[in-house]
């Protein structure tokens, strides 16, 4: 009896079990909310290519200096003819165009991985045989109008390779400052031949257009700071990164208090002040007054005021520590001067043979270099020239 009542009693849980089990719902099931992409044939996967971020508000004003300075550098010197440079300009730029399209289509269909075709991967694509060749057609007439816009610029001479170098930078700095996507490729350099892995591997860099030698290692930008009012500059950092350009900025208008300053950088080693720009990208070799204190003096153009030392030129400056020495113009002129030899007593009975005439001076030998009226050898000055001390 006692065993009846147990079976039932369980018999009752189960049917319980069962039909609350029974009244949950069951879960959605993962339905895909668009149909899977087809399947694509005769395409090798590439690599997805960075996007270029949009330019900020203040970097949009950058970037209209910019392109200001560079439609200056392409005007070239007075008597060029503009109206045949614009055509060559203008074909220069739609050939880089259709050229970087034609590339994107070859990576896209996977011309350049060579190496999966050979050992037994997909079929090579039809449309890379007639591609290629005509991407270098594209390239060796991008060359020869690049060639024949140096000739009518003015031929190969110094003021043509100067305009090259600074146009160069400029598009550098589009490039930098994410001015548009039309810099992105001009100021690359050339791409370097590929090896015999490359061709049949593939080029597995991330961006093949740059060579990873162009720039030595532990290359940066030196500073230099530029008085407007005559082109007269001062270095301020020899090597430094862009992130420090603020810094070398205040330090330049600390040192020049009296006159107006810019910060002017260019990259180091490869270049000078000829291809300097101001952090607004104003060229140095735009400005009017640039290398003027090589042909003129301007008294009123000066780091201190009228009448003030560099002492009280430089007395607000917080870098200057305790124990720092600044010297002061008498001292700086007592310091030019030579040292003057000790006059010694001439003994008695010694003739005077300073009213005699001097000797013929003989050539003296290689052992024993010519000395100067100061009593110290002939030394050869080298480095950069920088303003005097004003």
């Amino acid at each position: 009896m006692a065993l009846e009542r147990r079976n039932g009693l369980a018999m009752a849980i189960l049917v319980a079990l069962m039909g609350a089990a029974g009244a949950q719902p069951l879960p959605p099931a993962n339905i895909p909310s668009a149909p899977p992409p087809p399947p694509q044939q005769n395409q090798q996967p590439f690599p997805q290519q960075r996007t270029q971020q949009a330019p900020t508000p203040n970097s949009s004003a950058v970037c209209q200096r910019l392109e200001a300075a560079l439609a200056e550098v392409n005007r070239g010197p007075a008597g060029a003819n503009n109206d045949a440079i614009s055509r060559y300009e203008d074909a220069i730029v739609k050939q880089r165009q259709e050229l970087d399209q034609a590339v994107a289509t070859s990576r896209r269909l996977g011309c350049e991985r060579r190496g999966f075709f050979i050992f037994g991967g997909s079929q090579r694509p039809e449309q890379c045989n007639a591609l290629e060749p005509q991407i270098d057609r594209m390239r060796a007439n991008l060359d020869r109008m690049q060639q024949e816009l140096s000739q009518v610029r003015g031929g190969n001479t110094d003021a043509n390779y100067t305009r090259d170098l600074q146009r160069r930078q400029i598009l550098v700095s589009l490039n930098q400052n994410n001015c548009g996507p039309q810099y992105r490729n001009v100021a690359l350099p050339p791409s370097r031949p590929r090896g015999f892995l490359d061709r049949l591997f593939g080029n597995t860099d991330e961006n093949p257009d740059v060579a990873p030698n162009d720039m030595p290692e532990g290359a940066g930008f030196r500073t230099v700071c530029v008085r407007m009012c005559d082109g007269a500059f001062f270095p301020i950092s020899f090597s430094t990164v862009q992130s420090h350009f603020g810094e070398d900025e205040a330090l330049c208008k600390r040192q020049c208090p009296a006159a107006e300053v810019a910060l002017y950088t260019y990259n180091n080693p490869g270049q000078d002040i000829q291809q300097a720009v101001s952090l607004s990208g104003q060229l140095y070799s735009a400005l009017p007054n640039a290398f003027k204190y090589r042909t003129e003096y301007n008294a009123n153009c000066s780091c201190r005021g009228p009448g003030q030392s560099w002492a009280d030129a430089l007395g607000q400056d917080q870098t200057i520590q305790r124990g720092d020495i600044i010297v002061t113009e008498q001292q700086s002129k007592k310091l030019s001067q030579p040292k003057q030899a000790p006059m010694t007593p001439r003994p008695k009975n010694q003739p005077n043979t300073s009213l005699f005439e001097p000797p013929v001076p003989t050539p003296t030998s290689a052992e024993n270099p010519p000395l100067t009226p100061d009593g110290k050898r002939k030394v050869r000055v080298v480095g950069p020239q920088f303003f005097t001390g004003r």
